[in-house]
């Protein structure tokens, strides 16, 4: 769903190419193969019916995969509530757009295993609050609810001018169309979320920010369509991994100064760690009561990793893995599970001690 004409706001006419963009890539037999019946694209919605009826309708047939996907001017109320402008809408008048949170009421109350939201409009990472891990994200089920947002909750998302797509839906049709050979076979809601996220950060563009529920954010989406299949890591197989990580210290002191445990059983064994298992790696939320750690840091920390694991002439040292702190998220907000990160840690710092 898009909306690139407007009445009272400047025109997005980079939304309506994102739009088809999106249609011609998830019905394309070699990445996602959806049924064109079972696609719905709306352009330029006028009322509230218009941009209401067809999400209503799709998460009530929706089985298996529900995705809603806007662009186009996101907008704030008097209470900064995230909402969808359509062509008619005025600012200040806020009856005139769609408040977000109508579309995740149908959301929750869609009987799909997975729900899928893309939302590529200005504050959209104000829908995050929304699906945070309260009363809201605790009704998704199976495997749950994935929000990918354009920009921060206090952020505008980026149309470049004379660029076909806007910024952020412009990676990731670039990602869905070429693909990545260094990438995983089948593309998962966190990795197209980690590339895209890394090549947006190269230019210096709004960088987009994602929410998910329970294992959503690991199922497989599409294919990628660059996937290599000859090996992509040496044939030598490192020390066994048979450990299990003793309590975590906290981690918030400078790298110089952080400590990280000795190993001792894993819950987990990895035969070994390949550029992209660093990449696409996922941790649970830290458990009730717990901050945890900064996922932003640590998603960024593990592109680096996972770009020098690609590079014959890295010099990147298990020491450096050894090394890395995380700080907090921001207060309110839980981050990744501190265990499970340091016992991944811990495995690619082991890995890399076996190839010095």
């Amino acid at each position: 769903m898009g909306t690139s004409s407007y009445d009272h706001l400047p025109n997005l006419p980079a939304v309506a190419a994102n739009v088809d963009a999106l249609v011609r890539c998830f019905s394309d037999s070699e990445l996602w193969g959806v049924d064109q019946r079972n696609i719905s694209a709306v352009n330029n919605p006028r009322t509230h019916s218009d941009m209401l009826d067809p999400i209503h309708t799709a998460a009530e047939d929706a089985a298996d995969t529900l995705l809603i996907y806007y662009s186009g001017h996101g907008l704030l109320d008097r209470r900064t509530n995230l909402q969808l402008a359509l062509s008619g809408s005025i600012p200040g008048r806020f009856h005139t757009a769609t408040l977000y949170d109508w579309i995740r009421d149908a959301i929750i109350d869609s009987p799909a295993r997975r729900r899928i939201v893309i939302l590529d409009c200005c504050y959209s990472g104000r829908a995050l609050g929304t699906m945070s891990g309260s009363e809201v994200a605790d009704e998704a089920e199976a495997e749950g609810t994935f929000l990918l947002a354009a920009s921060a909750e206090n952020k505008r998302a980026l149309a470049p001018p004379g660029e076909k797509y806007t910024a952020f839906t412009g990676e990731l049709v670039k990602l869905l169309q070429q693909g990545d050979p260094q990438g995983p076979q089948l593309w998962d809601l966190n990795s197209l979320y980690r590339l895209t996220r890394a090549a947006l950060r190269a230019k210096s563009r709004p960088q987009p920010q994602k929410r998910d529920r329970n294992t959503a954010g690991e199922l497989p989406l599409a294919r990628n369509r660059a996937w290599l299949t000859s090996p992509r890591w040496p044939e030598v197989e490192p020390p066994v991994l048979d450990w299990t990580p003793p309590p975590i210290a906290e981690r918030t002191a400078p790298a110089a100064n952080a400590q990280r445990p000795s190993p001792a059983t894993p819950q987990r064994l990895y035969k070994y760690v390949a550029p992209e298992a660093v990449r696409s790696a996922t941790f649970a939320k830290a458990r009730l009561g717990k901050r945890g750690y900064n996922e932003e840091e640590v998603d960024e920390f593990l592109e680096f990793v996972a770009t020098e694991l690609r590079n014959p002439k890295t010099k990147l040292k298990a020491t450096d893995v050894h090394n890395v702190a995380f700080g907090r998220p921001p207060t309110g907000k839980r981050g990744y599970n501190e265990n499970e990160v340091d016992t991944f840690l811990d495995l690619v710092e082991k890995q890399l001690r076996a190839f010095e």
